[in-house]
């Protein structure tokens, strides 16, 4: 009898304790300290963006207001009234079916940059991890960008919204060509005018995927035609990559 009531008391202030653990972690001081993960930086047409990758202790909701005071004591002004731009991105229509205490996208401006904070709590431990990315706030007009053109394949005359990006060495690019012409007959002079030869490997009416080479540049491109364009998407699969 008196093991019983033993093992039942011991049960009873184990249960407790958790219980009182779990209501103070709740009410604990929070800190935004966050542990770095990971650091690198991307190029976009010759702009330098900067990515931080990190995780802090605490939920996300309560993570929120220290992560806007620490931004706003560095100078960083909320965009948008400091909004959940989350619904917007992922294409919800209505707001209500987002995930604010799971997932969260503000924005931030500081001295002509943005700053995009991506937040994620985790939903197995009390712990909230974040992505910063600071962008310049307009990518450069095709005249700006042209200059500083580096990517194999150059866009032809006349296309609009040209991008190249890099990433830790994997090159990328991509621009759109207006206009009425016949979608293979496109592609063909965007890619033959340059030198390359085109292997396709998948094709349809609307949108075809193919390898370019030219001496020892290998690419892989897709196409895609809508509403009256067509949009070219290129990755560079060159063995040779630029040495450090």
């Amino acid at each position: 009898m008196k093991k019983t009531w033993f093992w039942a008391t011991l049960v009873f202030w184990c249960v407790f304790s958790s219980a009182v653990i779990s209501r103070a972690l709740i009410f604990a001081p929070l800190s935004f300290q966050p542990q770095m993960l990971r650091h690198f930086e991307t190029r976009i047409n010759g702009r330098a963006q900067r990515h931080d990758l990190w995780v802090n202790d605490g939920a996300l909701n309560r993570l929120i207001p220290l992560i806007e005071a620490q931004y706003g004591k560095q100078g960083w002004k909320p965009v948008a009234s400091g909004m959940d731009l989350a619904p917007e991105a992922l294409g919800f229509k209505n707001p209500s079916v987002a995930f604010p205490d799971s997932f969260q996208l503000k924005l931030f401006q500081r001295e002509g940059l943005f700053r995009v904070l991506g937040l994620w709590q985790s939903p197995r431990e009390d712990k909230t991890y974040g992505w910063a990315c600071d962008t310049p706030p307009i990518p450069p007009s095709p005249e700006q960008a042209r200059p500083q053109w580096g990517f194999p394949l150059r866009p032809p005359a006349g296309a609009v919204s040209i991008y190249q990006s890099r990433i830790d060495g994997l090159a990328m690019a991509f621009f759109i060509l207006p206009g009425t012409r016949p979608f293979q007959e496109t592609i063909d002079s965007v890619v033959q005018s340059q030198g390359f030869q085109a292997t396709p490997y998948y094709q349809d009416s609307s949108q075809t995927a193919f390898l370019l080479q030219k001496n020892k540049t290998r690419l892989l491109a897709q196409a895609a035609f809508q509403s009256g364009q067509t949009s070219i998407a290129v990755i560079d699969l060159s063995l040779e990559k630029e040495t450090p």
